[in-house]
């Protein structure tokens, strides 16, 4: 019988970080290496996060409701977060191989295109919210 087709209590009892606050306090601990990592090693998450600041500060400043900041600043939060798993999936695959293959080419390109699309959302998320604005400050 396969793990999958085993019931609940028969499946071995696989323990990454413990129990409760020494679980929690232990996942804290590990976000923050890997965002730390990300700072230290990745050019691109560190001029996302750059940019990502300055938005920040202006969603801050903007003149717009509690909910429509919550979006500004959730679409930066999406663009980094999708810019770490882009980068967890590339050091997976070059740990798989760092010779030529078309799999993983593909595989890379697709995270890639994953952080692009984030940076479209983000972009029409801001131009949505902020457009309204500029038109309402010029006219």
């Amino acid at each position: 019988m396969t793990l999958s087709m085993q019931h609940d209590s028969e499946r071995p009892v696989l323990k990454r970080h413990g129990k409760g606050i020494g679980r929690m306090s232990k996942a804290f601990a590990v976000s923050i290496a890997g965002i730390s990592d990300a700072l230290r090693f990745e050019a691109a998450f560190r001029q996302e996060l750059a940019v990502g600041c300055v938005f920040a500060i202006a969603a801050l400043l903007l003149r717009v409701t509690a909910a429509e900041r919550a979006v500004l600043l959730a679409s930066i939060f999406f663009v980094l977060v999708v810019e770490i798993l882009n980068t967890a999936l590339e050091v997976t695959l070059d740990r798989i191989t760092l010779e030529e293959d078309p799999s993983v080419r593909k595989a890379k390109d697709m995270g890639s295109a994953a952080v692009f699309l984030s940076l479209l959302a983000a972009g029409t998320v801001w131009l949505c919210i902020t457009a309204p604005l500029l038109y309402r400050a010029l006219s």
